[in-house]
């Protein structure tokens, strides 16, 4: 698949320094410490994927319900930024490297390519690996009909029992400060 292997990120979409990253995922999830008490099941979150100065208060807000949870694996689905893509693809490599280190890679059965540049899954990586997370299945998905979505979606379930669904997403471009604010 063309297109990622020849993206070349220019920023760093959260910092480069590992105690400095750690410290910063810790401050974002700590900062949401009566919320991270629930005891009910969590099935999957919505996290955006924004640079971290951004979106790093509302990730470290959606991760910290997964403190203490015992789950080791997720699925991580992101929209396609830099390829035009039609259906789903996944990455053709067994680990995805951070500079927290590595993580594993779930084999599956779907399309590969190589998507490491895409920040929309590598945002979330950092926050997963800091709470212990042992796997993976990234998954980047295009333009999809509603009877491909079904297809992705018989694809995933699966997997559900064993993994948590976090769905990367911008949430919007276009509110205004004031509106993101509100609880």
């Amino acid at each position: 698949m063309k297109g990622y292997s020849n993206f070349k990120m220019v920023n760093s979409w959260y910092p480069q320094d590992t105690k400095e990253l750690l410290l910063g995922i810790q401050n974002y999830m700590n900062n949401n410490s009566k919320q991270s008490k629930l005891k009910t099941r969590i099935n999957g979150l919505i996290v955006p994927h924004a640079g971290y100065e951004y979106s790093g208060q509302v990730a470290g807000k959606a991760y910290s319900l997964l403190k203490g949870k015992k789950i080791s694996k997720a699925i991580l689905l992101s929209p396609s930024h830099y390829i035009p893509l039609r259906g789903i693809i996944t990455h053709d490599k067994e680990k995805w490297k951070t500079i927290l280190g590595t993580i594993n890679l779930s084999s599956s059965e779907l399309r590969k390519a190589d998507i490491s540049q895409e920040h929309a899954i590598d945002n979330q990586i950092p926050f997963l690996q800091a709470l212990g997370f042992k796997e993976i299945l990234p998954i980047v998905i295009g333009k999809i009909t509603i009877e491909e979505l079904k297809h992705i979606v018989n694809q995933i379930i699966p997997y559900l029992k064993d993994y948590i669904l976090i769905v990367s997403s911008d949430l919007s471009h276009f509110l205004e400060a004031s509106a993101n604010q509100k609880e």
